[in-house]
């Protein structure tokens, strides 16, 4: 009954996060954890401590996400796909916290271990925080993540900023954060963009 219980952990999750009580859910899914954790149920254990690092991302608590991660290890037995989540919230938390090559080897891992030919919404997020990242640590993302047709569209705010650090236009960069700002701020990514201004 692990995989069902599983996906009845995942699909309660997004339920409350789509109804807008995420926080009720955080104690059960704590005491949830730790009954997976204690039962060797690894199938579960993945999928609740994804489920807690999102719900801690979407309040903004990094401190305990932070907590979390280093008191928690993710089970090997995982699928992929866990993994691959799981190494994106945790580059995200790094990312945040100014640990940025820890945050970039993340996100290049989560790249390489999400599904190659699903998942395109996935892929996106991560390849938004990881050219934020990459400009954070003084380097230029490549441009074929900006060149895919499927993702040409939605990268284009994040290409102009690249562009604009890339040639040191501070005018052409805040055009750029004007333009977009509610899409950088949908994909959680404002206040990296902020300190790149820096």
């Amino acid at each position: 009954l692990d995989a069902i219980a599983e996906k009845v952990y995942f699909y309660a999750a997004w339920a409350f996060e789509q109804g807008g009580q995420l926080a009720a859910l955080r104690s059960p899914l704590l005491a949830a954890h730790r009954t997976a954790s204690l039962h060797h149920n690894t199938t579960c254990q993945a999928t609740l401590l994804n489920a807690l690092l999102r719900n801690y991302l979407h309040y903004k608590l990094f401190d305990q996400a932070e907590k979390l991660l280093s008191k928690t290890t993710f089970p090997e037995q995982a699928s992929n796909v866990q993994l691959a989540r799981y190494l994106y919230y945790t580059g995200r938390i790094k990312a945040l916290q100014l640990e940025y090559s820890e945050a970039h080897r993340c996100l290049l891992q989560a790249q390489r271990k999400a599904p190659g030919s699903k998942a395109l919404g996935f892929r996106l997020t991560v390849h938004k925080l990881g050219a934020i990242v990459q400009l954070l640590l003084g380097e230029i993302p490549e441009r074929a993540i900006f060149r895919h047709p499927q993702s040409r569209a939605p990268m284009l705010p994040y290409l102009q900023l690249v562009q604009a650090v890339r040639l040191g236009h501070l005018s052409a960069f805040r055009t750029a954060m004007e333009t977009h700002a509610k899409t950088f701020v949908a994909d959680c990514n404002y206040t990296l963009i902020i300190r790149l201004r820096q």
